[in-house]
């Protein structure tokens, strides 16, 4: 069911039970327009003014929640990317030079250009040496 049909008016009766559950909007009687929680409100008619004519399912996808993945201290060349380089190093559980590499190479263009190509070289020559022992 595509979004604009899930925010349809429908029409409510006062009969049965609570039609929805979740945050909803809900039209009263004397034109008055509410969003709760549909458990916040008294779905059956007792003939005054308060009573649900319609109701519809309130929006909630626009909504974003805040983690600290949205914040980022000096810079913005994290946040743009679909994955950021601290859940792909975290959730692959990459080790230290690895995860160093990572973001040095996601981030050179937007931060620090050949330093940070020649940092993630460094650290690779680390790895190998650490790993292999030193290359002749």
């Amino acid at each position: 069911m595509s979004n604009e049909l899930q925010r349809e008016w429908n029409l409510w009766n006062g009969k049965g039970k609570v039609p929805y559950v979740g945050m909803v909007e809900v039209t009263f009687r004397d034109g008055d327009t509410e969003r709760a929680e549909s458990g916040a409100f008294r779905w059956g008619h007792i003939g005054n003014c308060a009573d649900i004519v319609a109701w519809r399912p309130a929006v909630v996808d626009s909504e974003k929640v805040e983690t600290v993945l949205d914040t980022q201290i000096g810079g913005e060349h994290y946040k743009n990317y679909a994955i950021q380089p601290v859940e792909f190093i975290t959730k692959n559980k990459l080790g230290f030079l690895e995860g160093c590499v990572i973001k040095r190479i996601c981030r050179y263009e937007d931060k620090n250009g050949l330093e940070d190509l020649k940092k993630a070289k460094h650290e690779i020559d680390l790895l190998i040496e650490l790993k292999y022992g030193r290359q002749t």
